[in-house]
C-alpha cells in the first residue's frame, strides 16, 4: 500500500523532473513484474483440472462484468462527476491481469482449502477477459469519445530544471493529426519568458525561426522560466487541441 501511495505522488506531480525517462523506468518494471505473475500462473495451475473449473469461472467471468464491475465504478466514480462515457468504458475495461492473479495467490500461499479451485477460476477468468475484451477496448473508446491517442502522447512533457536561470525545458512530441502540424513556430503564441529553442526532425536539430513550419513527428523543445512555465503549459496543449488559430480564437 505504501509503494502504491507513493507511485501515484510521484506519477501525478506537476513538477517531477526528468518525467519521461522517470515514467518509463517503473513502466518497464511494471511489465518485468507481470510477465512473472502470469508465467507463475500458468504454473501453478494444472491444465487437467481446468474443465472441471470452466462451469464456475464462466458465471464468476457474467458476474464480474455485469455487476461487480459497473457497480464498483458508479460507487467510486459517481461521487466525482465523472462523465457517463468514461464511467462505461471504466466498467468495461476494469482490472484483469496481475491483479486477480496476485489475490488468486494468497489463499494458495495460505493453504486454504479449494484454493487450487480459485487459482483455475482465476486463469480460466482473466485468459477469457483477456481474448474477449481487449480487442474491443480501442474501438469502444473512440466510439464513446473518451480516447485521444495522439494528445496523451504530446502531454507527456519532460522537464529538467535549469538551476542557474530557474528555467525549465518542456519537450512535446507532435504526432499526426496533432494541432501543431502546419503551424509555424511564431504562432504558438507563448508568453513573454518563454521561446522555441529546438526543433528535432529525424537526425538534424534546426534551430526554428520565423520560416520555421512543424511538422508531424516533430519533437519541440522549450525553454521557459519558473514564472510562466504553466501559462506555456496551458498555450502548448491550446495549440495541440485547436491548431494554429488558436490564439486569435482566444483573443
Amino acid at each position: 500500500m505504501a509503494v502504491y501511495i507513493t507511485a501515484i505522488l510521484i506519477g501525478s506531480a506537476a513538477r517531477l523532473p526528468h518525467r519521461r525517462s522517470i515514467v518509463g523506468f517503473a513502466d518497464g518494471l511494471a511489465w518485468i513484474a507481470e510477465i512473472g505473475l502470469f508465467v507463475m500462473l500458468g504454473m501453478l495451475a494444472e491444465v487437467s483440472r481446468l474443465p472441471e473449473a470452466v462451469p464456475l469461472a464462466l458465471f464468476v467471468a457474467g458476474l464480474l462484468v455485469l455487476v461487480a464491475r459497473p457497480l464498483a465504478v458508479l460507487v467510486s466514480l459517481a461521487p466525482f462527476r465523472w462523465p457517463r462515457r468514461a464511467m462505461a468504458f471504466a466498467a468495461v475495461a476494469g482490472l484483469r491481469g496481475a491483479v486477480p492473479i496476485v489475490f488468486a495467490a494468497i489463499p494458495l500461499a495460505a493453504g486454504v482449502a479449494e484454493a487450487h479451485q480459485v487459482f483455475d477460476v482465476t486463469l480460466i477468468v482473466v485468459l477469457a477477459l483477456l481474448l474477449v475484451q481487449s480487442p474491443i477496448l480501442a474501438p469502444l473508446g473512440r466510439r464513446l469519445g473518451v480516447v485521444l491517442p495522439d494528445e496523451a502522447v504530446e502531454l507527456e512533457v519532460e522537464s529538467a530544471p535549469l538551476d542557474g536561470m530557474r528555467a525549465h525545458v518542456l519537450g512535446v512530441e507532435v504526432g499526426e493529426g496533432s494541432g501543431f502540424v502546419g503551424t509555424f513556430v511564431t504562432e504558438v503564441g507563448l508568453p513573454d519568458g518563454a521561446v522555441v529553442a529546438l526543433v528535432v526532425r529525424g537526425e538534424r536539430a534546426i534551430a526554428p525561426d520565423e520560416h520555421t513550419r512543424v511538422r508531424a513527428g516533430d519533437q519541440l523543445l522549450f525553454v521557459t522560466t519558473e514564472e510562466v512555465r504553466r501559462v506555456t503549459e496551458d498555450r502548448i496543449r491550446a495549440v495541440a487541441r485547436g491548431g494554429r488559430l488558436v490564439r486569435w480564437l482566444e483573443d
